[in-house]
């Protein structure tokens, strides 16, 4: 049996700054393993996200991913099947990927405390958590650095290395303002998962694992919706209504930003900053049990104060048949629906 040590992670003083700190700036940052020849893993450097999620689902990543050459390659391979269950956030990772190799650094000499990020983790014994990555960003992540440790970086293989940066881009989501995660666990965990089940990823499966670590918005058949709402008294789950025979969403709140195809050659873009009512939601979506959209109610007000945030031609309720096309547009009086009419 693989025996097992706790590391918690202590306070960091980064000298990497980004120019004169403001006393805002926000550090996140990928761990590797460091092990010797006696751990239960051998000799070598590994993505502490992988090793949790083998641990945490009793299953290894897919074999295929070990023969790549190239951790960009497999960075890129990942995002392209995001692409398939979640493409609003599969376009955002890969943005940031690109920001990421283009900008990130890596240090020769010195070497990356340990976070502290009020996270405990579990490793195997003759290992130890190093720092391989850090992420340093202000709030609205406007300044952003990427440093990495070479000396561990040259040490890990190409998917330990390709794991780290997944794991940068999932906890640069999750320190978003609207997430705003506290620690790295549930990003690992997420990580952990994708990496995984990769080969069987499917839709249904990574919105119950969005929803439980807490992220506020997922892709369902079109349409971006809220799987957490924010509001006086913090985060609370966003109800969901499901249909009892097909398992698939029946109603959900909308996020406030979406891109909904209405054709071939048109696409409604929507951008709000507003948040949900608390007493109760005016802007969602409903399903057919097969999974298209059947309707999009938004509220009964345009915003008038963002170009980006309208109605659909005027129109605050659109309707598609049963094979998810569009094909009318209306305004109407919303009904403002609460909590409990979205239970089964």
């Amino acid at each position: 049996m693989m025996k097992f040590v706790v590391v918690i992670f202590i306070l960091v003083i980064n000298s990497y700054a980004i120019g004169m700190p403001s006393g805002y700036e926000r550090g996140n940052g990928g761990s590797f393993v460091a092990c010797d020849a006696g751990s239960p893993l051998g000799k070598g450097v590994f993505s502490l996200d992988r090793i949790e999620g083998e641990q945490d689902f009793g299953k290894s990543v897919p074999m295929h991913l070990q023969y790549f050459y190239d951790e960009n390659l497999i960075v890129e391979y990942i995002l392209d099947r995001l692409v398939e269950v979640s493409p609003t956030r599969a376009t955002l990772y890969q943005e940031w990927f690109q920001e990421m190799v283009q900008e990130r650094r890596f240090v020769e000499e010195d070497s990356l405390s340990p976070l502290r990020d009020g996270d405990v983790t579990i490793v195997p014994q003759g290992c130890a958590i190093m720092q391989g990555a850090v992420f340093m960003t202000d709030p609205k992540q406007t300044k952003i650095q990427f440093i990495y440790d070479r000396g561990l970086w040259i040490k890990a293989s190409p998917l330990d290395r390709a794991s780290l940066m997944l794991h940068e881009l999932v906890y640069r989501e999750a320190r978003l303002i609207e997430n705003n995660h506290i620690n790295s666990r549930a990003s690992r965990y997420l990580t952990g998962w994708l990496l995984v089940h990769l080969d069987e990823l499917t839709q249904d499966a990574l919105l119950k694992i969005l929803k439980g670590v807490q992220f506020r918005m997922a892709d369902y058949n079109g349409i971006v919706i809220s799987l957490t709402l924010y509001g006086r008294n913090g985060f609370r789950p966003a109800p969901i209504l499901w249909h009892r025979d097909s398992g698939r969403i029946h109603k959900a709140v909308l996020y406030r930003s979406f891109n909904l195809r209405l054709s071939e050659d048109e696409v409604f873009r929507r951008h709000c900053h507003s948040e949900p009512n608390e007493k109760g939601f005016m802007e969602y979506v409903e399903f057919y049990p097969s999974g298209h959209i059947k309707d999009v109610t938004l509220s009964e007000t345009e915003w008038r104060s963002s170009a980006e945030c309208t109605f659909y031609k005027g129109a605050n309720f659109l309707e598609f048949d049963e094979s998810g096309r569009f094909y009318r547009s209306s305004l109407i009086a919303p009904k403002l629906i609460y909590d409990h009419e979205f239970e089964n």
